[in-house]
């Protein structure tokens, strides 16, 4: 299967499955979050949990690398924002929705 054909399974996938709340395996409940394109929940301290897609297609967790200063140590600092891709977005440009600034997706597996 190349790109294209993944592409349409995954997009059939999160269409799918956007429109249901997901639990894990306690029993709490996730909703979709479309800004992550994942699900997502606040806890009662309001962390926040996310829960990847079960789709055909391989998802992956991508972390926005933009600098975005130092902090009072003198070391760089990253947005880091997470967002949930799937194996086909590996090299491709996207825009974080955490800084707002494009980044490239860097998909790295074990092998």
């Amino acid at each position: 299967m190349d790109n294209k054909d993944l592409r349409k399974i995954a997009e059939e996938d999160v269409k799918r499955i956007s429109k249901t709340i997901q639990k894990d395996k306690d029993g709490k409940e996730f909703t979709w979050d479309e800004k992550r394109n994942c699900f997502s929940r606040l806890d009662d301290k309001k962390q926040l949990w996310l829960k990847g897609i079960d789709s055909s297609v391989a998802g992956y967790w991508s972390y926005c690398t933009n600098k975005t200063g130092h902090n009072t140590k003198g070391y760089e600092t990253k947005c880091g924002y997470t967002h949930f891709v799937f194996i086909f977005e590996n090299g491709e440009t996207k825009k974080c929705n955490g800084c707002g600034k494009d980044y490239t997706i860097n998909i790295v597996t074990g092998t």
